[in-house]
């Protein structure tokens, strides 16, 4: 167990200096010990309150952002530990962890604060008969400059595909200064804002949802208390007129939600319920909803906030969450069902809700017999962010392997709110584990929740520019691009479709492709090849040239030398250059050729089935043909066929004259036969 950055700030993080930097935190009583495999690590004992443990000092810096990290076990059993700092205005949770006996766990957090001052760490646990051991322990520090550009590294990574543009004429050779111009059509990581019944009645609404979103969510019309008011009035009219204008505009929808822990949010008639009846309530409700809605919605938030309440356990048993997610996967087996709640990344303070929390919700749910699939949605309810909790929280979820998605996304009110929204965003765009992010900035008619994107006019307030500053980045916006004396122009671009137009003034031609950028493990470039014709005549004649071959071929020597045109595709196949014809047709022109890259579909470096596609005509186009074949050597091979056909043609003339010579000679004996007739 190495300490990440070696310690960063800590003396003496590894222990390998007895107790040095280390000194008891209330009333602990701290040993050095070293395991049977030489391991060395601090323990704190005769624990009688719960903040009892060790500590270290440490001055932290204003606006710097410090990872923390280290590995802990208790004595017996296990216990949720934190990591605190002590400050000036208070004491400051900043990870968690669930340590148990018998095998390390690693916690994960981190810090900024507003003031520079000095600090205390220590460890904190609620059950006192514990001993709390640790090692390994890390605290490093990062300027702004520094996490911006490790977002922009990861970022670059896991979202975005280099690619390499090259134009060629229509003799393969490079064209300098041709102008590409890049597109967006769709971006591939789902980014979307919740939406209300108000957006049906407002064109001005719809018109900025629809010019910037393709997934939502409904924020209250789906509930169990607005579609069924009252038991077995179920009226779904709200919802199925808000999901047909979403398939209008081919906006992908999460459905939200089918149960909710939280008491105070169950309809008032369920509420009355005697005990014995809520088990049938809620089935005839996860059947009803999701049997309404299957195959329409692509997620659902079947517990809603089950870490925080437990409404439904404390009257139906324990393992209810686990029971209304198998129920849920069979009713709606296209769909993911997701459990989802909030302060997880947002409040290190919230200690129903930790990371080390959800992590063991999850595993008590597959203890309970439910293995099919499950999502993590945090909501993500922001005040001030803690942008290393954050990651280091993210990173701790990830462990599961379980797609996480970001579901209800806002910053309260705050002079920073835009800047922090930004933040944000970057900040899970840049997570690997993050599969998508949804806002909760909806509008109706008494405005929004906590944070609106726009005014009443939908006229953008600062947080709907930081998101359209956001998205002009995610569209490349603007992208334009110059090759350059080989012909190459390289870039990187966000996964997505896009719409690719290369022109060249000195030629006066343009052309415009789509183009696919999916991810991939595998791939890490992606070569598109532009071939330009420099006239409609030059097109034409090289189509015809290699139609005439064939046409030439079968008028001179007739049905029976076939082999004719094998021959001279065997002539051919030694200039392909790094491709291999695999079909070929000649009925009528122009000659199609079905080729792949070594052996792989066009576009598809990796032969894999995530792949970047070229979805231009390659059927009709020459073109595609030029794609691997040096126009060079198409000209060599044109040389060697019209030379093959003149002594075809030659050999022809020839057995023309010998036929000739031989004629002559049939009918000297046919006047030769009929003279011996007339003798005899």
């Amino acid at each position: 167990m190495e300490p990440q950055y070696s310690g960063g700030m800590v003396l003496n993080p590894e222990l390998e200096h007895g107790l040095n930097g280390w000194t008891p935190f209330g009333d602990a009583k701290l040993e050095h010990q070293e395991s049977e495999d030489g391991n060395k690590y601090i323990v704190a004992s005769d624990r009688s309150g719960h903040q009892d443990s060790f500590s270290q000092k440490f001055h932290l810096e204003e606006e710097k952002l410090y990872v923390l990290s280290a590995w802990l076990q208790v004595s017996h059993g296990k216990a949720h530990i934190a990591a605190v700092f002590k400050t000036k205005i208070g004491d400051r949770p900043v990870g968690w962890v669930m340590a148990q006996q018998g095998c390390w766990s690693m916690l994960k957090g981190g810090i900024v604060v507003d003031v520079s001052s000095p600090v205390e760490l220590f460890f904190q646990a609620n059950d006192t008969a514990t001993e709390i051991w640790a090692d390994s322990i890390s605290l490093h520090p990062f300027t702004q400059e520094e996490w911006d550009s490790h977002q922009d590294q990861s970022i670059e990574k896991i979202r975005k595909r280099q690619v390499k543009f090259q134009v060629v004429d229509s003799q393969g050779l490079p064209l300098e200064n041709a102008k590409i111009s890049v597109k967006q059509i769709q971006q591939t990581f789902p980014f979307g804002n919740a939406v209300s019944k108000f957006i049906l009645e407002n064109k001005a609404y719809q018109e900025w949802f629809l010019s910037r979103f393709k997934y939502t969510v409904f924020e209250n019309e789906m509930k169990w208390y607005s579609t069924e008011k009252g038991p077995g009035k179920v009226n779904y009219s709200e919802s199925d007129t808000m999901l047909k204008f979403a398939k209008e505009n081919n906006i992908l929808v999460r459905g939200h939600n089918v149960l909710w822990d939280d008491p105070r949010y169950q309809p008032s008639w369920v509420k009355r319920l005697p005990r014995k009846d809520l088990p049938l309530a809620t089935e005839k409700r996860m059947k009803s909803i999701m049997k309404h809605y299957s195959g329409q919605v692509f997620h659902w938030d079947v517990i809603n906030e089950n870490l925080h309440f437990s409404y439904y356990e404390e009257r139906m048993g324990r393992n209810s969450s686990a029971t209304f997610l198998q129920m849920a996967h069979q009713i709606d087996q296209k769909a993911i069902p997701f459990l989802n709640d909030y302060s997880t990344i947002e409040r290190p303070s919230d200690t129903c809700a930790t990371p080390a929390m959800y992590l063991e919700k999850i595993k008590l749910i597959r203890e309970q017999g439910y293995h099919g699939p499950l999502g993590i949605g945090l909501e993500s309810h922001f005040d001030t962010p803690n942008l290393p909790y954050v990651r280091a929280s993210l990173d701790m979820l990830a462990s599961t392997k379980l797609p996480i998605w970001i579901t209800e996304l806002d910053v309260s009110r705050r002079p920073k709110q835009a800047l922090y929204l930004t933040q944000l965003i970057k900040e899970f765009h840049a997570h690997p584990a993050i599969h998508g992010i949804i806002m909760w900035g909806s509008m109706s008619t008494k405005g929004c929740w906590k944070m609106c994107f726009t005014d009443k006019n939908f006229n953008n307030l600062p947080t709907g520019n930081a998101l359209d500053n956001i998205m002009k980045v995610w569209r490349h916006e603007g992208l334009l691009g110059t090759t350059d004396a080989y012909g190459y122009f390289n870039t990187s671009l966000f996964h997505g479709d896009y719409e690719v137009e290369i022109r060249h003034t000195i030629e006066n031609y343009s052309k415009i492709r789509q183009l696919g950028m999916e991810p991939s493990d595998k791939i890490q470039e992606a070569h598109f090849k532009f071939h330009f014709m420099r006239n409609l005549l030059d097109y034409n004649r090289r189509l015809n040239f290699i139609h005439v071959i064939f046409i030439t071929t079968v008028v001179v020597n007739g049905v029976t030398l076939n082999f004719f045109p094998e021959m001279i595709l065997s002539m051919l196949l030694p200039m392909i250059d790094r491709a291999f014809i695999s079909s070929l047709v000649i009925d009528k022109p122009p000659i199609r050729f079905t080729y792949s890259r070594r052996g792989r579909k066009l576009g598809d470096p990796s032969g894999s089935s995530n792949r970047i596609e070229s979805r231009g005509d390659r059927d009709t186009e020459f073109t595609e043909l030029a794609l691997g074949i040096r126009a060079r050597r198409i000209l060599m091979a044109q040389k060697k066929i019209e030379s093959k056909v003149e002594a075809i043609e030659r050999e022809v003339e020839e057995m023309k004259s010998e036929l000739q010579r031989l004629g002559g000679l049939e009918r000297s004996v046919d006047h030769l036969t009929q003279s011996m007739a007339r003798i005899l």
